[in-house]
């Protein structure tokens, strides 16, 4: 952050810096609520507010914190931050300027015990500022290596593998640098070190291109002043998808998932549920968890908007970040993935007939690749692995003689353990939480809670049900939504132009459902 004069402050530490960094990347009005699930999530929730209010007393005073706004349920801090600069040029596409305003990894050293969903949200955002940096850098080692300035597209291109050593589009293009400058010696000794980096630590081999430019080099075509190696394409690295709200409960299911996941002896995991129960949002959790144990990371595809097999099939080469599909080559993706160890989420697929036969294909033909299904029924493969998605837990869900006082009991968004008396399970946590974002000033006593575990109960802890049902109290209050919903659920509706048409309607969900019962 800067001063008035444009002069870096120094920055405070612990979490005065979680809290300050936050604030400052969002640059927007941040809910209390949504500190709270951050920075204390198995604290009571008066416990936990108790803890904000001093916190953000503190940061007021502090001299180097100028303009924090402060609201009741809400706080703002709007300052000038090299993260800001980064996203602007970024935007822009002024790669120079991002390169020059890259650093070190986003809030270095920052760090808050107890704290997962601020840990969760600090590594998505340190990868997503990681690869901009990276597409930053190649597009300036790139411009350098058209113009003839390869000094500077070797300093480049050196951070850059400082950076990440296994990043194979990095490594060709510095051995096109070297080769250029005369230092074909050097050029080779880099891709020597790759491919034993490579066997030490992935047991792969280089890409075919690589070895190729390799090759180049050795017989003197690549490096000569009239005759050069195109620089072989970069394939894209896919980010992962960032929900718009704060994953709310889940803990042990998150944790059931990933670490079946990362077990090598299951390549085929299927989380299976009825709409809006949650699926793709647990999935979404399981895999920021998960991506860090393979080598290549993650990516997601989204299927509900394919409707044939080549879309399918396209849809899930752009998200691998593979060649487009051509003719009727059906294993060309499988081919393009090879060996890379690499976790592919297939989104939504129950609609698509075709896809146990071409997941059967990708984790026979990729041996590297793992897959995580989401859909309203299993594929029915011998290699499929099963996890049945169940609602929120609630209140009635409890089982009998379950000690909720437990050191493991599940953590609502305000930090309440499931269950326990005097304080919100988690499906009564999440209509909450929709219910202040629908209506900030909603704050339920405890008579309103009570009847909210009655919504969510006969909601079968049902996320979206929960959801659509909370935002009603921006029009009436919890008793009246109760009283609508024992007439039917057809106040289950929405007009949300950012919620899929296929969770716009309860009754439209469970009619999805039933179809797939039917023979076809």
């Amino acid at each position: 952050m800067r001063d008035d004069d444009g002069d870096w402050r120094e920055f405070p530490t612990g979490l005065r810096a979680a809290a300050l960094g936050y604030l400052a990347f969002q640059g927007r009005w941040v809910a209390r609520d949504e500190l709270l699930a951050l920075f204390w999530p198995d604290r009571p929730e008066a416990t936990a507010r108790g803890n904000l209010r001093p916190l953000l007393a503190r940061l007021a005073r502090d001299r180097r914190v100028r303009a924090l706004e402060r609201e009741r349920s809400r706080v703002r801090w709007r300052t000038a931050s090299d993260v800001a600069d980064l996203v602007r040029a970024e935007r822009e596409r002024r790669w120079v300027d991002v390169w020059r305003l890259a650093g070190g990894p986003l809030l270095e050293g920052v760090t808050v015990m107890r704290a997962p969903e601020f840990e969760s949200w600090l590594t998505i955002e340190r990868e997503h500022v990681r690869d901009v940096v990276r597409t930053a850098g190649i597009n300036v080692a790139d411009a350098a290596l058209k113009a003839g300035e390869l000094d500077e597209a070797s300093s480049v291109l050196a951070a850059l593998q400082r950076m990440d050593p296994l990043d194979e589009a990095v490594v060709r293009r510095l051995m096109i640098a070297l080769a250029r400058r005369g230092a074909r010696g050097e050029a080779l000794a880099a891709f020597e070190a790759f491919v034993e980096r490579c066997g030490e630590e992935l047991g792969v081999e280089p890409e075919p291109a690589t070895c190729d430019l390799a090759d180049a080099v050795r017989s003197g075509v690549e490096g000569t002043s009239d005759v050069t190696v195109p620089v072989p394409p970069t394939r894209p690295r896919v980010a992962l998808p960032v929900p718009p709200t704060p994953l709310v409960g889940r803990r042990r299911e998150s944790e059931d998932v990933t670490s079946r996941l990362v077990d090598p002896s299951c390549r085929l995991l299927t989380l299976v549920g009825p709409g809006g129960i949650g699926k793709t949002r647990l999935a979404l959790d399981v895999v920021r968890a998960a991506a860090p144990r393979f080598a290549h990371g993650a990516c997601v595809a989204d299927l509900a908007p394919a409707s044939s097999e080549a879309g399918m099939r396209a849809i899930v080469a752009d998200a691998l970040g593979v060649g487009p599909v051509e003719g009727d080559d059906e294993r060309a993706i499988a081919r393009d993935v090879g060996t890379r160890e690499l976790l592919l989420v297939l989104d939504n697929v129950e609609h698509l007939a075709s896809m146990p036969r071409f997941v059967s294909e990708l984790v026979h033909d990729a041996p590297g690749l793992s897959v995580l299904v989401t859909s309203r029924a299993v594929l029915g493969l011998a290699s499929e692995s099963r996890f049945d998605v169940p609602g929120l837990a609630h209140r009635a869900s409890r089982p009998s003689g379950e000690d909720t006082s437990a050191a493991d009991a599940t953590l609502g968004v305000d930090g309440a353990r499931q269950g326990s008396e005097g304080t919100p399970s988690e499906a009564a946590a999440l209509f909450v939480a929709a219910g202040r974002r629908a209506s900030p000033g909603f704050d339920p006593g405890p008579r309103d809670l009570e009847v909210i575990e009655g919504i969510v109960t006969d909601l079968a802890g049902s996320p979206l049900g929960i959801e659509l049902a909370a935002a009603w109290v921006r029009a009436i209050d919890v008793g009246a939504v109760a009283d609508e919903l024992a007439h039917g659920i057809n106040i289950l509706t929405s007009d949300a132009p950012d919620r899929s048409p296929r969770h716009a309607s309860m009754q439209d969900v469970l009619d999805q459902s039933w179809s797939m019962l039917q023979p076809r």
